[in-house]
């Protein structure tokens, strides 16, 4: 019986389908639509250029490089030809001749925001997507005006900032823990370029270090911050090594022991570069 309803709910034959635009004579348009997918095709364009293929030849890497890659290429070029849909909607059947008395250049502006539509399809270029932005900013300002509004052009990721500020200042105020961005290779396979380490601060007298925890800490002969996995414990410190032993220069083959002064906090977890959470480290720490 139950199984009969389900299958009548889920009958894909009866299921009805819904759109989010309709693209008729319904009368209802926002230029929203055209920038949320313009500021897309802005993100992952800046994405793919931020995108840095692996300095190893670990075939793991380079896969995982290629699909992230084909993603972020995948997902803009959509999204440049959404913002095209949208402008043309409005352009075929928002505006009318009685608009174009006030904005004379409003064709030429739409032509050229969908033309550079294109562009941002075909190419990998951030002053492209930005020109892209500014068009669409100027087609939302004629578009309200039309209707004697005057709605702020406001960015998602404007929002994103704030709220990312937000989070980031929870986190550390709440389970007082930091954050920093891996920029080697040397942690690989478990830590890759580009994540996002989450830390608790490394305290000499309140802290317990134990073989196998993360620590990151100051160089001791180069002026800048490090992440290794410490391998030996002993009254004059910690002796750390990098995970990929093949790239990691650490205290096997250059600088020895560290003091304890020099570290500055223990890993408790970490995101991936492709979105993924690891607590590995935080449970082992329970």
């Amino acid at each position: 019986m139950f199984s009969k309803l389900m299958n009548s709910l889920f009958n894909k034959k009866a299921m009805m389908k819904v759109y989010a635009h309709c693209d008729g004579p319904c009368g209802v348009y926002d230029p929203a639509s055209a920038r949320v997918a313009a500021e897309a095709v802005l993100s992952m364009t800046k994405k793919i250029v931020d995108l840095n293929p692996p300095s190893s030849p670990n075939s793991e890497e380079w896969s995982a490089y290629n699909n992230t890659f084909s993603r972020y290429v995948a997902i803009k070029e959509d999204q440049a030809k959404e913002t095209k849909k949208e402008l043309l909607i409005l352009w075929t059947d928002y505006f009318k001749p009685v608009h174009l008395e006030n904005y004379p250049d409003l064709h030429d502006t739409i032509w050229k925001a969908t033309k550079l539509c294109s562009a941002c399809k075909v190419s990998i270029d951030i002053a492209k997507a930005e020109e892209l932005m500014s068009y669409v900013e100027k087609i939302h300002n004629i578009f309200w005006q039309t209707k004697g509004r005057s709605d702020s052009f406001v960015k998602a990721s404007w929002v994103n900032k704030i709220s990312d500020r937000f989070i980031e200042s929870a986190i550390a105020n709440l389970f007082h823990i930091r954050y920093a961005k891996v920029c080697d290779v040397s942690m690989s396979p478990f830590l890759k370029n580009g994540d996002i380490v989450f830390y608790k601060i490394y305290s000499k007298n309140k802290s317990s270090l134990k073989i196998g925890d993360i620590v990151i800490f100051k160089h001791p002969l180069l002026n800048i911050n490090s992440v290794k996995r410490i391998t030996k414990l002993s009254e004059f410190g910690v002796e750390v090594c990098g995970d990929n032993k093949e790239y990691s220069k650490d205290s096997s083959n250059l600088f020895g022991f560290i003091q304890k002064e020099r570290i500055i906090g223990i890993v408790m977890f970490h995101i991936t570069n492709y979105g993924f959470l690891n607590l590995k480290n935080l449970l082992s720490n329970k």
